[in-house]
């Protein structure tokens, strides 16, 4: 679902003009889930699969995966064989670990493959994406969510904060 965003292309390009320097985070990168009261079972789980095809289509930065539940995120590199060769970092996280007020003694953490918080990448992220994320929570808590990821992101003109989500007229 995140190659279908119209800014995928665009992600894409800006990173390869500093491909050292680029860095994407999908937050609830497990996050399409689909759980069935009536049947008691998971519908459908994405399991790291946005962030394993934009490494296929040759995004050239760092790659990070994040979601709350390990067990999911187990389930991907079990799926696609690659828990010995994912150029991607996974790991299991609360966005509400993030304050959502930024310090000014940012905590700096230059190898990627090591971070094991959210916290250890504020002021560090140029995209993140969230797709099938915001649309979980009430408003006040979408507020909430949308400072912490804000502050995890690098203070240049081309970060990006993307995704897809599902909205209502009437909220609820």
């Amino acid at each position: 679902m995140m190659s279908a965003n119209e800014i995928y292309s665009r992600i894409i390009q800006l990173a390869r003009t500093h491909p050292d320097d680029a860095l994407l985070v999908d937050i609830g990168c497990c996050s399409e889930l689909c759980y069935s009261t009536q049947l008691d079972k998971c519908l459908q789980v994405s399991v790291g699969t946005d962030v394993r095809k934009l490494v296929y289509d040759g995004f050239p930065g760092a790659v990070i995966g994040c979601d709350l539940h390990p067990e999911f995120l187990a389930l991907g590199y079990k799926l696609y064989n690659d828990n010995t060769n994912s150029r991607i970092h996974f790991f299991s996280a609360d966005v509400f670990s993030v304050p959502s007020i930024v310090p000014d003694d940012i905590p700096y953490n230059a190898d990627i493959s090591s971070v094991t918080a959210l916290t250890q990448l504020m002021g560090r992220v140029n995209f993140i994406y969230t797709g099938a994320f915001f649309h979980l929570w009430d408003e006040s808590t979408q507020y909430a969510i949308a400072l912490r990821l804000a502050g995890l992101l690098k203070r240049t003109p081309t970060s990006i904060i993307f995704g897809r989500h599902q909205g209502l007229v009437q909220e609820g």
